[in-house]
């Protein structure tokens, strides 16, 4: 969210957000009052880095779809 990069309120002179660090900000679940990391998103994650951690290289496959 914009306000996670120091960013209050919307003003279109503020698009792009190019930020020089990318945050990884979970997603949140209410829990009584307050907005907390959802559980199962961090177990997900952790998960994920420990898989990054084990592995060579890493390859980003995707699919580039044209109106042809």
């Amino acid at each position: 969210m914009p306000a996670d990069y120091g960013i209050t309120g919307f003003q279109a002179e503020n698009l792009p957000i190019l930020s020089a660090i990318f945050k990884l900000i979970p997603r949140q679940s209410k829990y009584s009052k307050e907005y907390k990391p959802d559980p199962d998103v961090l177990k997900q994650l952790k998960i994920i880095r420990e898989l990054f951690h084990k592995c060579e290289r890493i390859v980003i496959a995707t699919k580039c779809r044209t109106g042809r």
